[in-house]
């Protein structure tokens, strides 16, 4: 387990993002939010909701990094939930929920744009959290039928 905090840590602060699968999705936070949820409805409305409210409110500073987080995190819960179909690693033989391949894709493009980051001291372990590029943010929003 150190051997994985290291690597983590190293890349984080050399800028290299990597797959969060293996790394985060068995935190306790993160099982924790994927025993709530019920449907892939119920994590695209509420990410949905994120972004439009950062867009509206032009969120920034630590309310972009925390809601940042937040979207990172509801997406691996909602991996767990589907049985990896969207990292593309089994991770349980629990019963899924059903997801369509037009939201593993939605999924997809936003778990590629969770990135590792450091924002306090070195000793604080690095955040997993929402840094899309702008051409992915437009596509993302298309999906969400958030205006541009």
């Amino acid at each position: 387990m150190k051997i994985i905090k290291s690597i983590i840590l190293i890349s984080a602060i050399s800028g290299i993002a990597f797959s969060s699968q293996i790394a985060s999705a068995n935190s306790p936070e993160v099982q924790k939010v994927a025993k709530h949820i019920k449907s892939v409805g119920q994590v695209k409305e509420e990410i949905r909701e994120i972004i439009s409210s950062c867009q509206e409110s032009g969120c920034s500073g630590y309310g972009i990094h925390s809601l940042g987080m937040r979207i990172c995190e509801l997406t691996q819960a909602l991996d767990i939930k589907v049985n990896g179909k969207i990292s593309g690693k089994r991770l349980s033989n629990r019963q899924t929920i059903p997801i369509s391949k037009s939201d593993i894709s939605l999924m997809r493009m936003i778990l590629s744009q969770c990135q590792w980051q450091v924002y306090h001291a070195h000793n604080d372990p690095p955040d997993f959290t929402y840094r899309p590029t702008a051409k992915m943010r437009q596509k993302i929003n298309r999906q969400f039928r958030i205006p541009v």
